[in-house]
């Protein structure tokens, strides 16, 4: 079953079939029955089994798909109206079928980061500003990728223990230490990059500057 389905179907006309077996049998049918929906992967060599779950088997995995389209057009009904709210134009771009709708929500992650570090640079000094306007697509490039290094994230994720979700905050703060000159050595491709917010996260987590960011504040608290 799906990860986050915790439910499943049983028809009512099924007891045409289970009314006609022995208890024993019955009983064993439907324990293979969960066994299939908890992924177990049962085995049986009992034909009748066999012959009266195949059926069942089928209609869970029917039941499934629907799930999983009702899931999908929910997510994108979802993301659309995020998209009309916040992101017009590229909402009237979806909708005439110019570009995808996950081609539209990359944009708009994208334009979301560089606003968030334009707002922060203005206020700290004109010198960030530059900084940050000069590589913004560089960048933007680079946390995309990094976003796509699965290895990469959960092993960032494991090492400083922090909440889902927070390593794009950090990378965008990490953005704003670059325009802020923290570095002597600007990232010049995705590597020098990646080396450096790693450094930066390792020190900042020394400091106890992530412990707004851990999944657990106050065991961190009491242990600094």
């Amino acid at each position: 079953m799906a990860e986050d389905k915790k439910s499943f179907i049983l028809y009512c006309d099924l007891i045409h079939t289970i009314e006609k077996m022995p208890n024993d049998k019955a009983g064993e049918l439907f324990k293979h029955i969960l066994e299939y929906v908890n992924d177990r992967n049962p085995e049986t060599e009992d034909l009748i089994i066999q012959l009266t779950f195949e059926p069942i088997k089928q209609s869970l995995k029917r039941d499934l798909i629907k799930f999983e389209n009702t899931k999908k057009e929910r997510s994108d009904s979802g993301a659309l109206g995020n998209l009309k709210r916040w992101n017009k134009d590229l909402y009237d771009k979806v909708i005439k079928k110019e570009i995808t709708l996950k081609e539209s929500l990359k944009i708009a992650t994208s334009r979301t980061a560089i606003k968030k570090v334009a707002n922060i640079a203005v206020s700290d000094s004109d010198s960030v500003s530059v900084n940050v306007t000069n590589n913004k697509e560089k960048f933007d490039g680079y946390i995309l990728e990094i976003q796509k290094h699965r290895q990469f994230t959960e092993s960032w994720y494991m090492q400083h223990r922090v909440s889902k979700g927070t390593l794009q905050k950090l990378l965008n703060t990490f953005i704003i230490s670059l325009g802020l000159k923290d570095f002597k050595e600007q990232p010049n491709n995705l590597g020098d990059f990646k080396k450096h917010f790693v450094n930066w996260c390792n020190t900042q987590d020394r400091l106890g500057k992530l412990t707004e960011y851990k999944k657990n504040k106050s065991k961190v608290k009491g242990a600094l």
